[in-house]
């Protein structure tokens, strides 16, 4: 996988970048150089580096921590450090993100139903309704593997929860 510098960055309809570069003098442990960053997006581009031998090392801003070299391989903490790369901060920003993201995804499932708060409080047909958290509830459609997959993006309070439910499952028919 070849590095891709614009990867995130934007462009008008003449294909011009649309932020401001700036010029940084960065020392390393093979010398200083200039680097060129972005202003005005902090999340966008890489930081390239010369490392041992005139390797380049490349990390991209929205990828802190995870180092490759212009070829696109992996590259050891201790290769980027010796580029001049600041892995201590890079690394904790990349653990910052890691423990986010899993949060993130544990919030998400559990509002999708998948999560262990996920009750059900009635199931018609194709249809099933939960209370995801207290007073919150949500419609899913019951898949052919047993799965449910949620058909409401927002949780909704009961009463209109129940309403949905009615609407979608239909009259309740008597045994």
């Amino acid at each position: 996988m070849p590095i891709d510098p614009n990867r995130g960055l934007r462009r008008d309809n003449k294909g011009n970048m649309l932020w401001e570069t700036e010029d940084v003098l960065v020392e390393t442990d093979y010398g200083p150089f200039s680097e060129r960053r972005l202003i005005g997006q902090p999340n966008g581009g890489i930081q390239m580096r010369s490392g041992a031998g005139g390797i380049g090392i490349v990390m991209y801003n929205d990828e802190p921590g995870v180092y490759y070299n212009e070829r696109g391989g992996r590259v050891t903490e201790a290769v980027a450090a010796g580029a001049g790369f600041d892995v201590a901060s890079f690394g904790k920003e990349r653990r910052k993100r890691d423990a986010m993201k899993l949060a993130a995804s544990g919030i998400e499932a559990e509002y999708a139903g998948h999560g262990p708060s996920a009750n059900v409080i009635a199931e018609r047909g194709e249809y099933r309704l939960l209370e995801i958290a207290a007073g919150h509830f949500a419609i899913h459609f019951i898949e052919a593997d047993g799965k449910g997959a949620n058909l409401t993006p927002h949780a909704l309070p009961r009463k209109a929860a129940d309403k949905l439910f009615e609407d979608l499952a239909g009259p309740e028919v008597a045994a």
